[in-house]
């Protein structure tokens, strides 16, 4: 039997932050696998529409620290985030208005 978990991700396009993540143990693919399903059902209208509000992802992982590193750009801070980004911005501006002045 493998270690990976699933994670199912809920993430808010327009926030740029999770809104909810379901972690199923491992052994519980046909499990995962359903849930997805289910919430692309359920939010298809927030998924599919021309300017999609969510974005729903099943991933497998051996933990979430894992998931954090290799798809950090779902979690808040994550150097690709859309938090990330400002942060990033925010420094270099501060940076430059130090050399500045």
């Amino acid at each position: 039997m493998s270690d990976i978990k699933h994670f199912l991700l809920f993430y808010d396009r327009e926030l740029g932050r999770l809104r909810d993540i379901q972690v199923f143990p491992a052994g519980q693919e046909a499990q995962a696998a359903a849930a997805y399903a289910e919430a692309e059902h359920r939010h298809h209208a927030e998924i599919y529409a021309s300017d999609p509000k969510l974005e729903i992802v099943l991933l497998g992982a051996d933990s979430e620290t894992t998931l954090r590193t290799t798809h950090s750009h779902y979690f808040e801070g994550g150097a690709d985030s859309r938090r990330g980004v400002i942060d990033r911005l925010v420094a270099r501006i501060q940076e430059l208005a130090r050399l500045l002045t």
